[in-house]
């Protein structure tokens, strides 16, 4: 069935989409490219946004597998209207990784082939590459983890330097003695047992903080969690990080210690962090201060995530699961000098 504007439950705006999809193409290639039509695969699971998995048929014979993105922050997945703010920042930030950042690195990101970016008509798309819909985030699977840290050690050693007039967020001083802040006035929503070691971050916080902007800096992921790198079939070229939306500036080891969190032992995450180290450093490279850093970072950033989480709507279902999970994190990363 071709897409069209009238059909019911199927694509929105189907013609724009063709017209988006051929202009992009068309840029790509040395001769014009006509698209005949889409046609729908499958309704895909996306974290935040809605996504649609279709068919791009050309006039040439050629069938491009794509995943349509709806930015729209209005038509989010309902979980997502919980937890995030309504607005374009996210939207427009992650149009400009895709259009701007991602081509020029050959680091297995998918391809863009289209998008538009109409916000007074609703009309914020992204047509991407589709990968495939396995997430490394449902696999337990260490050696693909240590290829996940690996690739972000390559990311941010070729983004070391790019100009820092993009639409990024910030992690610097400023945003993280904010965060600090903002969970010590929630420390009331703090289980009791847990707010001693909670405390005793933000004391670390204070001095971190000062730190913050003398460590590695660049671009960053923002989110760089299992969920959004996903897994493709070819293990020459394993895998794809997708979810631009939250593409920061600071300290680099930021998507580390994302990539890291969760329940792995102590060894496990050492694995990844050498992984990281052997792809970002150069052999000279100190280990033990690397290390130090890595650690303060994990501290800012868990606090980070706590405030988060400690803010959202408490009847989300995740949110007891996301807090306890911070929790965990500054036990672990911390548990040398704040016992729980």
């Amino acid at each position: 069935m071709r897409y069209d504007d009238a059909v019911p439950g199927r694509l929105r705006h189907g013609r724009l989409t063709i017209e988006a999809l051929e202009e992009c193409l068309s840029q790509m290639s040395v001769n014009r490219v006509h698209v005949r039509s889409v046609r729908e695969r499958e309704f895909g699971k996306g974290t935040s946004f809605a996504i649609r998995r279709i068919d791009v048929h050309l006039a040439s014979g050629d069938v491009l597998p794509m995943v349509f993105k709806d930015l729209n922050p209005l038509r989010q997945l309902p979980h997502a209207k919980h937890i995030r703010r309504l607005e374009l920042a996210r939207s427009r930030r992650e149009i400009w990784m895709y259009r701007h950042i991602l081509p020029g690195l050959a680091l297995g990101t998918p391809r863009l082939y289209g998008y538009r970016w109409e916000p007074k008509r609703g009309n914020l798309w992204l047509l991407l590459e589709d990968v495939g819909p396995h997430r490394l985030g449902h696999r337990r699977d260490l050696a693909l983890y240590e290829q996940a840290a690996a690739w972000a050690g390559r990311f941010h050693q070729v983004t070391v330097g790019m100009p820092r007039d993009e639409p990024l967020i910030r992690l610097d001083r400023g945003h993280y003695q904010q965060r600090a802040r903002h969970v010590g006035a929630l420390l009331d929503r703090v289980a009791e047992q847990d707010r001693l070691l909670v405390e005793r971050a933000l004391a670390r916080c204070q001095e971190y903080t000062e730190l913050v902007d003398g460590l590695p800096h660049g671009m960053v992921h923002g989110e760089f969690f299992g969920k959004n790198v996903l897994v493709r079939s070819d293990p020459a070229n394993a895998l794809a990080v997708i979810d631009w939306e939250t593409a920061a500036t600071g300290p680099q080891y930021v998507d580390l210690v994302s990539i890291t969190a969760g329940r792995w032992t102590e060894s496990e995450r050492m694995a990844m962090r050498r992984a990281y180290f052997e792809a970002r450093h150069s052999p000279a490279a100190d280990w033990h201060r690397f290390n130090q850093q890595v650690d303060m970072v994990a501290t800012l950033q868990a606090v980070n995530w706590l405030g988060f989480w400690l803010s959202s709507d408490g009847v989300h279902p995740k949110y007891a699961s996301r807090v306890s999970r911070w929790i965990r994190e500054l036990r672990f990363t911390r548990g040398q000098d704040i016992p729980a």
